[in-house]
């Protein structure tokens, strides 16, 4: 297996002996495998690894011709397999959505947003 690292950085020390650090945004998606090495100014180390599976993120807000968020708002995910299309709507209930929200068509919420996780594909929101 080969593996390449995405994204590494140094984590600044807080108080109370933590570490934190910011990644970058990671343009990926599908299973990955998660390794986080912490090299500690002692020589010591530590590993942290998990596998997860990264979804992307068709989200938005609906805005009236005004610009003002409209609420309650019908949004209706469309997914297809190359920019060309045909672009059909994802089952609702749907494993293409994650758990988090697999609701299609789905409710604006009161600002007027709304938000799928899914997998690696070609997406349209229609909005009414």
């Amino acid at each position: 297996m080969s593996v390449t690292a995405v994204a590494s950085g140094s984590m600044a020390e807080q108080p109370a002996g933590t570490y934190s650090a910011t990644v970058e945004a990671l343009y990926l998606q599908g299973f990955v495998h998660v390794e986080i090495a912490t090299e500690c100014p002692d020589t010591s180390s530590e590993t942290a690894e998990f596998d997860a599976f990264l979804y992307i993120d068709p989200s938005g807000v609906v805005r009236d011709r005004h610009g003002v968020p409209i609420s309650g708002a019908t949004v209706l995910l469309l997914r297809a397999d190359s920019a060309a299309g045909p672009f059909t709507a994802v089952p609702d209930g749907s494993a293409q959505m994650s758990l988090q929200n697999r609701s299609n068509p789905d409710l604006t919420d009161a600002a007027g947003r709304f938000q799928w996780d899914v997998v690696a594909g070609y997406y349209k929101v229609r909005a009414s």
